[in-house]
């Protein structure tokens, strides 16, 4: 990230990321509810796909509240930064429990929507990788940077998922606009995380100058916030 302490850019990404997770928030809520109006009509609780991403949702709520105490609070998106005390150890914290939330989401995908077919190794890939990621001592840039690498294996988990919903959508035509809407919704979310990837930025401003910056973020907003949508309409239908 190329934002300075201060700036408009810097404020106004905070306000949007906070705007972020009080709309992760509030699915977190939605969701509850439905949960909870359901046990109320079966008489019991079942970790099902409705649960599971409650699940996923929540570990992206509080991760996020990780990443801004990194981000905004100890870093202000400074790299030298980055491997400091406490600096490091939060942004440990929140990305073991979003790696955890996606290897249990994932487990509940393939043990309720493809008869385990997977044999849940993804799964199991992914919690064992953020294990890693939270005890691994890191005390210089280098080590901070080997174990964002580590991170990048998460991206395999939406991949995966994009193939999943859009295979079902394949082999169940009557749900098909429901697991269409969830991997577009997918990649929509993931293209707005992009889009204040350090280098796409560095690539825009030098071909647009600095006053992209404001576009891309406000961009990121609601690229994440159009692919939440999606998948919550596409889950809902599941419901």
């Amino acid at each position: 990230m190329t934002i300075e302490p201060n700036s408009f850019e810097f404020q106004l990404f905070f306000v949007l990321t906070v705007i972020l997770l009080i709309i992760k928030l509030m699915i977190s809520i939605y969701l509850a509810r439905e949960i909870y109006a359901k046990k109320q009509k079966s008489g019991h609780f079942s970790l099902d796909f409705l649960s599971s991403l409650f699940i996923l949702i929540i570990c992206m709520f509080i991760s996020r509240v990780f990443y801004i105490q990194f981000d905004f609070v100890f870093t202000q998106f400074d790299p030298e930064k980055y491997h400091t005390f406490p600096s490091a150890q939060l942004w440990q914290i929140g990305s073991f429990i979003i790696m955890l939330g996606y290897g249990f989401f994932i487990f509940t995908v393939d043990k309720r929507l493809l008869d385990f077919k997977l044999k849940g190794i993804l799964s199991y890939i992914l919690i064992i990788v953020g294990i890693i990621i939270l005890v691994y001592p890191i005390n210089t840039s280098e080590d901070f940077g080997f174990v964002a690498s580590l991170l990048l294996i998460g991206n395999l988990a939406g991949v995966v998922l994009i193939i999943i919903f859009i295979y079902i959508g394949i082999k169940t035509p009557d749900l098909r606009k429901t697991f269409y809407s969830m991997a577009f919704g997918i990649i929509i979310y993931a293209i707005g995380a992009n889009l204040v990837n350090t280098q796409i930025l560095e690539m825009l401003m030098n071909a647009f100058g600095s006053e992209i910056q404001i576009v891309m973020i406000l961009l990121f907003l609601i690229f994440k916030i159009t692919g939440l949508t999606m998948v919550l309409y596409g889950a809902s239908n599941l419901f």
